[in-house]
């Protein structure tokens, strides 16, 4: 399991007794603490470890590599008999895949994450991003602050944010125990008194503007961080910023033409 997103879950059940699932040390935990499958089911794996596992009387070798996406987002190599495959599940091309661009090399067949994989996407660096968030926020720290995130994923945006301005962000009591499991709790608090800002997603938020300003968009901001942020028409209230955990256009010809794989798959 690449990750704990729902889209790459398909089929993987509360309580999975099906097998060995293996992911990396915070994806077992969430799975723990959010789907009951037992510990004994999980096998951990850190990113830049391998993995020899009996498959046919022969070994399957796993390589983790950091996928910069969410936390505990993997990617895989994976080999066996002289034969190699690249699994990228969901990622962002770093500095550290490109160190590795050796193991990486030579695989028969490429599952590459293709989310924006267009011309038309050409993204920041999260590190970018992440600047252009805390910069709206120093301008607007009279409004009440929102920020779409998600229960997994935006975390770097968060942690960002809690420890710039010294608050937490308020999240449901769902999105708490998933923060709890990640290790990043203090970031986030479930008592609304507490935060600096407020957590949630974005079709919540956009009910929540029309409801508390009608025609007044001016006492709060909304922070919408994503990758469909690049060509977005202004809106009052309304802050967009292209935040993506994907690769954008470039980063995908340049991860492709680095695997050089004759068979590529889009994810």
């Amino acid at each position: 399991l690449s990750h704990f997103h729902r889209d790459h879950m398909a089929g993987l059940e509360p309580g999975w007794s099906g097998g060995p699932v293996i992911c990396s040390p915070i994806t077992a935990r969430l799975l723990a603490a959010l789907e009951d499958v037992p510990e004994e089911n999980l096998i951990a794996i850190e990113p830049g470890e391998t993995l020899d596992v009996p498959v046919g009387g022969e070994a399957l070798r796993i390589t983790a590599l950091e996928a910069n996406h969410c936390p505990g987002a993997l990617m895989f190599v994976l080999e066996r008999g002289g034969r190699k495959i690249v699994y990228t599940g969901d990622f962002r091309l770093s500095d550290d895949l490109r160190a590795r661009r050796e193991l990486l090399a030579g695989a028969e067949r490429l599952y590459v994450d293709s989310t924006y994989a267009s011309p038309e996407y050409d993204f920041p660096t999260l590190k970018e991003s992440v600047a252009m968030v805390l910069d709206a926020v120093r301008r607007n720290m009279d409004k009440e602050i929102l920020v779409a995130i998600y229960t997994i994923g935006k975390t770097k945006l968060v942690q960002a944010l809690s420890r710039e301005f010294g608050r937490p962000v308020y999240v449901s009591k769902d999105k708490l125990k998933a923060y709890r499991a990640m290790g990043f709790g203090e970031h986030v608090t479930a008592e609304r008194k507490d935060a600096g800002f407020v957590g949630y997603s974005r079709i919540y938020f956009d009910r929540y503007f029309r409801w508390k300003n009608g025609r007044n968009p001016s006492n709060c901001l909304v922070i919408y961080p994503s990758g469909m942020c690049t060509n977005v028409a202004p809106r009052a209230g309304f802050f967009y910023v292209p935040y993506s955990e994907h690769c954008d256009w470039a980063e995908y010809c340049e991860f492709v033409d680095m695997v050089a794989a004759p068979e590529v798959v889009q994810t």
